[in-house]
């Protein structure tokens, strides 16, 4: 196999040298590979045996006699006029990860021999598993074996061969190893142990294990295996409004780009930001009830402020979070998988685009992840490492900045964030400085991915209810028209959403008469239900209006842009009123209030949650004019209303 199969680079200054003669190389450049090589006689007895396999075991035996056998090897190499770049991939292909670390980039476990899925012993036969994989550093082995559900370790077996001279006591379970390097962890596939217990024979010899097909990067089905999916669903939480912790502005924008592309995909999104505790919980109640039968698959991403503790374990912190967050105020990552996994998808690909600098607080040890075949966990960072935002004009984060160049392209899971979205990161200037590299777990045994196809054939009625519930989240009022006869205008309510807990309402001033000489807008100025919250209106230039007879209308004054947060916390129908002010030809300003307009329980208002913060009536400030040069004009300021904010309430007004 090339050390070009895989997905690897190879260090400056060695990657300008990988078609240079080993010979021409400076002696003091080579001395670390020697050093290694003098060390490992197998090593170099491997070496010479793929390089020149005519070589006699005489000549091999007089360089291992030498001084220092590793030079000489790799003299004689460079007299067959053999670059670096085929020693490197000589050394790969003799799996010789001690002189691989000397000339290639860091990169994650990428599983070359896998397990077979079951393996058939008679009774008094030896176990004898093998599993490889490539890594730099040098991948760390360990085996483990399934009583139940949670995996148990098998003490002292660390090592790429499993051999056990008395299996009988695992007869039934499912064996595993797990291999990781500190770039990433992965498993194999669980292979169950089955023993005939009635033969009545004494220990025999055991013939040669089958040997498991070898597989490049990851374990591949057969290329005519092809999965589908019951349906596709996905929540992306976003938090950066934070009351107590540092304010993050990639959050918002890292979730809706991305749920932009499973949307494309078919996934059912829900887009939530800047959600408290309670609604996180909630919000991931619903999600769990979405996930409602066995061979859906799941996404869950989360982007904000998050830590570690010592048990291992993350936690998601909500922006309603203390200063110095504990896990006590915050969501446990774990417990969450496992509500995840107690619905069987088929996929489950979690993303935690947080910090895990870990925290010395005692707490609880969490039950362990649930066993399973269909999990993905992938880490920003790696363990007591921050994950960033990028700089500059990129509202991203760098790990979002990543994934997006490679989410799109139809690939397997595992080949999407092993092989393409890990060595992007490793390559960007931030992520080099601040030294952040994602982690992937991953304990998926097919290879599923994002653009599979979604297969209803079978769905029971629940599953119909739980997707009926699913769009009624997504549901959005009415277009709405309110007449205001005494100055002779329509005003126009076309409504939107890009997130799932946030309404965006497009405000238009129409005339009824185009003759009339009349300037006008339109804004939200009041909102009965406190918990919910109004940015700034935004009078929008005409080249952005919203078609619904908005754009290119001749009678159209002026469009307004009004933002409702905090959906998710109605308790009842979300009542506003829209204030118009405007001015005549002759100067005069006139003002209408439109009172209570019922626009119902939009968004996520319509589900029951059970808990929800109480409400107050806050009342927006008016927009304001002023005079310049004899003419009425309207100050850009008065649309730039103050917003209010849950983060302007204390901790105290919560329910």
């Amino acid at each position: 196999m090339s050390y070009l199969s895989l997905p690897i680079a190879i260090r400056k200054p060695y990657d300008e040298w990988r078609d240079i003669n080993i010979n021409e190389i400076r002696y003091t450049e080579l001395r670390k590979l020697q050093i290694k090589l003098d060390a490992n006689r197998q090593a170099i007895k491997d070496l010479a045996a793929v390089v020149r396999k005519n070589w006699s075991s005489a000549k091999v035996e007089e360089m291992l006699n030498r001084e220092c056998p590793g030079e000489e090897l790799l003299h004689e190499i460079g007299m067959l006029n053999k670059t670096l770049g085929d020693v490197i991939g000589y050394m790969q292909t003799i799996e010789f990860w001690p002189g691989l670390e000397i000339f290639l980039e860091p990169f994650p476990p990428l599983i070359q021999l896998t397990l077979p899925r079951t393996i058939h012993l008679k009774k008094g036969q030896s176990l004898s598993l093998e599993c490889r994989a490539a890594a730099v550093p040098a991948p760390v082995y360990q085996w483990y074996y399934y009583p139940q559900l949670n995996p148990c370790k098998l003490e002292g077996e660390s090592k790429a061969k499993l051999t056990l001279a008395q299996p009988e006591w695992l007869n039934g379970m499912n064996v595993r190893c797990s291999i990781c390097n500190v770039h990433g962890q992965i498993y194999t596939t669980t292979c169950q142990v089955k023993i005939d217990t009635t033969q009545n024979t004494y220990p025999v010899t055991p013939p040669a294990p089958t040997s498991p097909t070898p597989v490049t990067k990851v374990q591949r089905p057969l290329p005519t295996e092809k999965f589908t999916a019951k349906d596709k669903v996905a929540l992306l939480i976003g938090n950066g409004e934070y009351l107590c912790e540092k304010k993050l502005s990639a959050p918002p924008h890292d979730i809706l780009r991305i749920g932009e592309e499973l949307k494309r995909m078919n996934f059912k999104t829900l887009i939530c930001k800047d959600l408290t505790k309670a609604n996180m919980e909630n919000v991931l109640s619903l999600f769990y009830k979405l996930l409602v039968e066995d061979g859906v698959y799941g996404v869950l991403y989360f982007a904000g402020h998050g830590f570690e503790t010592h048990h291992g374990n993350c936690y998601l912190v909500p922006s309603d979070s203390p200063t110095q967050a504990l896990p006590t105020t915050c969501i446990s990552a774990r417990e969450v998988m496992n509500k995840i996994l107690e619905k069987n998808p088929a996929l489950c690909l979690v993303v935690l685009d947080i910090c895990r600098v870990r925290k010395s607080e005692e707490v609880p040890a969490n039950k362990a992840l649930r066993s399973n075949n269909s999990t993905m966990v992938v880490y920003a960072t790696t363990e007591d490492n921050k994950a960033f935002e990028m700089q500059g004009n990129n509202p991203l984060s760098v790990f979002a900045t990543h994934l997006l160049k490679y989410i799109k392209q139809p690939i397997p899971l595992i080949e999407l964030m092993l092989n393409k979205v890990v060595p992007s990161i490793s390559e960007d200037k931030v992520a080099r400085r601040y030294r952040q590299t994602p982690e992937v777990t991953t304990t998926l045994a097919t290879r599923r991915g994002l653009y599979d196809p979604i297969d209803h054939h079978g769905a029971t009625t629940t599953f119909q209810k739980c997707m009926l519930e699913w769009e009624s989240v997504n549901q959005r009022p009415e277009l709405q028209e309110h007449d205001v006869p005494d100055i002779g205008i329509t005003v126009k309510m076309v409504f939107t959403h890009e997130y799932s807990n946030s309404l965006i309402i497009y405000i238009g001033c129409i005339k009824k008469d185009p003759q009339v000489a009349f300037k006008a807008h339109a804004h939200v100025s009041w909102i009965e239900q406190g918990t919910v919250s109004a940015e700034a209106n935004q009078l929008i230039d005409s080249d952005r209006w919203p078609k619904n007879g908005f754009y290119n209308n001749p009678d159209c004054m002026s469009v307004t842009k009004n933002v409702l947060d905090g959906i998710e916390n109605l308790d009842n129908d979300l009542l506003v009123n829209v204030t118009v002010d405007g001015s005549r030809q002759d100067g005069d300003r006139v003002t209408h209030d439109i009172t209570n307009i019922n626009l119902k329980r939009p968004l996520l208002a319509k589900v029951n949650f059970d808990n929800k913060l109480k409400g107050w009536q806050i009342p927006l400030r008016e927009p304001v004019q002023h005079e310049e040069d004899g003419a009425t004009e309207h100050d850009e300021s008065c649309f730039q209303e103050v917003r209010v904010e849950q983060n302007s309430f204390t901790t105290d007004s919560y329910a």
